[in-house]
C-alpha cells in the first residue's frame, strides 16, 4: 500500500515540475529533486517518504513528467518491496498543456493551479490539479508544487486480505527542483 502512495505521490510531483516548467524554450532539470509524499494508515500511522528520480521533456505542445517508482523510499524496505507488487507499472507520468502555466520573468515569482493528465498503474486522471509556484533567476527556475493523488483512481486498493498495514486513499505531495532554460 505504501508503494501505492509513493507512486502516485511522485507522479502528482512530477505534475507539479511541469506546470512550472515550460518558459518558451528548452528546459533541462539542473538538481537533485525533492520529492516528498504523505500518507495516513490506520490509528493515525504517519507514513513519508521521498524519491529522487523525475525526468522533464517537451512532447508538441505539453510537458511531460515522469518518475521511476522502482527507488521510492518510505522508511521501511518491506513496505517499499510490498509496494512495488502492487504496480502494474513502475513509472508515474503527468503531461500538462504548456497554455496551462504561467511563467515568471526575470527576479519574479508567479504561482497558480494547473490541470494535466497523470497516469499511475495504466489508469489516466484527465483533470489532475496541481499547486505551483515558480521564481525565475536569470535562465533558472525554482519549482515548488503541491497535489494530492487519490488511489482509487488509479485502481490502486486501500489493503488487501492479509495486508497488515492499510493506507489512506489520499497521498498528498511535495515537490521542489530547479530548471535551466537552454
Amino acid at each position: 500500500m505504501f508503494r501505492r502512495f509513493a507512486t502516485l505521490t511522485s507522479a502528482a510531483l512530477i505534475s507539479t515540475f511541469a506546470l512550472v516548467a515550460y518558459a518558451g524554450g528548452g528546459l533541462k532539470r539542473i538538481d537533485t529533486p525533492d520529492v516528498k509524499f504523505h500518507a495516513t494508515g490506520p490509528f493515525g500511522m504517519k507514513i513519508d517518504g521521498a524519491m529522487n528520480n523525475l525526468s522533464v521533456s517537451e512532447e508538441g505542445d505539453k510537458l511531460v513528467l515522469k518518475v521511476d517508482l522502482a527507488n521510492l523510499k518510505s522508511g521501511n524496505d518491506t513496505r517499499d518491496e510490498h509496494f512495488q507488487g502492487y504496480l502494474k507499472q513502475k513509472v508515474a507520468k503527468l503531461e500538462i498543456a504548456k497554455s496551462a502555466i504561467t511563467f515568471p520573468g526575470d527576479k519574479e515569482e508567479k504561482g497558480g493551479e494547473a490541470k494535466g493528465k497523470f497516469t499511475l498503474n495504466g489508469k489516466s486522471d484527465n483533470d489532475f490539479k496541481v499547486k505551483y509556484k515558480a521564481k525565475r533567476t536569470g535562465s533558472d527556475y525554482h519549482v515548488q508544487g503541491l497535489a494530492t493523488i487519490t488511489l482509487a483512481k488509479h485502481d490502486l486498493k486501500l489493503c488487501k486480505l492479509g495486508d497488515t498495514i492499510c493506507v489512506g486513499d489520499t497521498v498528498d505531495l511535495k515537490v521542489k527542483f530547479k530548471l535551466r532554460q537552454e
